[in-house]
């Protein structure tokens, strides 16, 4: 009699009894009697996100990277005495009411692109040192794509420049409603020095952390971190003599820091805390 199934495993099958409707070969028969079939999940199957990176290991902060070298280069050999200028002035050899009424159309410029400049550097500086100093387990990288990781980087010099903003429009309102335009004008022209002088002795260290990943990198971050609480100590120092210098009262002071130099930063920070 005609067999009723031939397959290419009919070398491997037991005999199939003869039977008037035929024989179904079972999975037991195929792979075994102690096996069992299981039945497709009606879900699609789950893929687990890949592990994500952090800030400063991304594209975007290696381009920020790359365009502040770019842009610390062009400025040095463009704006050399400029920059010697700077250092000039908070050296002692030149004091900032010469500078200022002596100032030319080229010093201008270099400052206008320092503003810039501190933004780039400034927001280089917070995401690499936050991988310093913020804990591990504060912030789940991989729980973000890394396309928003990138855009998080990027977001960083804007926010600085939205800051810089805010504080420029704050300080003319504030002088064309009290009738000081020179006062604010010269302490713009302060602020604006300090900020270059900045930019020119943070630079180098950090272009040093962003391009190591030696362990040695570390401390140097440590060294960055102080030299930034220097700073602001010092811009400090010289903010209230130069208000006390004028005869403005100390509360007038604390006021102008509270509303343009503590109030935008206490802000995003506020709000990115609320966010995480």
């Amino acid at each position: 009699m005609a067999r009723m199934i031939i397959t290419d495993c009919d070398c491997f099958l037991p005999p199939v009894a003869s039977s008037a409707h035929g024989r179904v070969v079972s999975a037991a028969d195929i792979f075994g009697p102690a096996t069992s079939a299981t039945t497709t999940p009606d879900t699609a199957p789950v893929f687990l996100p890949a592990e994500g990176i952090a800030p400063w290991q991304t594209p975007a902060f290696e381009g920020t990277v790359v365009g502040i070298c770019l842009l610390t280069l062009y400025l040095v050999h463009r704006y050399g005495s400029s920059i010697v200028q700077v250092f000039r002035v908070f050296s002692g050899q030149l004091s900032a009411e010469k500078a200022y009424t002596e100032q030319t159309l080229f010093f201008r410029q270099f400052l206008s692109l320092s503003a810039l400049w501190a933004a780039l550097l400034g927001g280089g500086l917070l995401i690499r040192l936050s991988g310093t100093f913020l804990p591990e387990d504060a912030v789940a990288w991989k729980d973000f794509s890394p396309t928003a990781v990138n855009l998080a980087v990027l977001a960083v010099p804007v926010i600085a420049g939205i800051v810089a903003l805010y504080r420029r429009f704050v300080t003319r309102a504030a002088a064309a409603l009290t009738r000081q335009e020179d006062f604010f004008s010269e302490y713009r022209f302060g602020g604006r020095l300090f900020l270059a002088l900045g930019c020119c002795l943070l630079t180098p260290p950090f272009l040093v952390i962003a391009l190591t990943r030696e362990r040695w990198a570390e401390g140097l971050c440590y060294g960055i971190a102080g030299i930034v609480a220097a700073l602001a100590a010092v811009y400090l120092a010289k903010s209230y003599r130069f208000f006390i210098g004028r005869n403005v009262s100390i509360l007038r002071w604390i006021l102008y820091l509270c509303a343009v130099e503590i109030f935008p930063i206490s802000f995003f920070v506020l709000a990115l805390t609320r966010n995480s």
